[in-house]
């Protein structure tokens, strides 16, 4: 029976059995390819910065509690509720996501569901937008109500949306 890893903060620079740990779980997560040799460089780092993009974690290529907790979820984990009148971080990167306009395939037919600014505010225009991908089944496959509100379902379907836009950039 193989040693169970301790679970430590890694960054670029890191090595050992904890970074080959975690290029597995990478591996398995989101790139097939990624080569597991123990070593945190470039490419790990530029990996678990994606990671943390589908997550909803801030994107700084370090692995503490939060990005590890999340890998082994392979989903986004103690996410708030975030509703009209919240303001934070969390409700940025949900703009973000609903935002995003970069080169999306033409058979994709996404045009975006937030056109405001990146601002962190949880307004109208980020509720309406919340409520539109909610109703729009194109981009996730949760039963969701379109109330407006980023709960558990809502940060579930919303992975799926980062997921297809991750797999455009890379």
């Amino acid at each position: 029976m193989q040693a169970k890893v301790q679970r430590i903060t890694l960054a670029r620079g890191a090595t050992g059995a904890a970074v080959t740990e975690l290029q597995n779980l990478l591996r398995q997560r989101i790139n097939f390819d990624l080569k597991v040799d123990g070593i945190f460089g470039q490419q790990t780092e530029d990996l678990v910065k994606a990671y943390q993009f589908l997550v909803f974690l801030s994107q700084d290529g370090i692995v503490g509690p939060q990005t590890w907790a999340a890998l082994d979820a392979n989903k986004p984990v103690n996410k708030p509720i975030l509703r009209r009148g919240s303001n934070s971080e969390d409700v940025r990167r949900v703009q973000s996501v609903l935002k995003f306009q970069g080169a999306v395939p033409v058979e994709l037919n996404f045009k975006g569901y937030y056109f405001g600014a990146l601002d962190g505010d949880f307004g109208s225009q980020t509720e309406a937008a919340v409520k539109a991908f909610q109703a729009d089944t194109q981009f996730h496959s949760s039963a969701l109500t379109a109330d407006g509100i980023v709960g558990d379902k809502t940060w579930e379907a919303l992975n799926q949306l980062a997921r297809r836009i991750l797999h455009i950039g890379l």
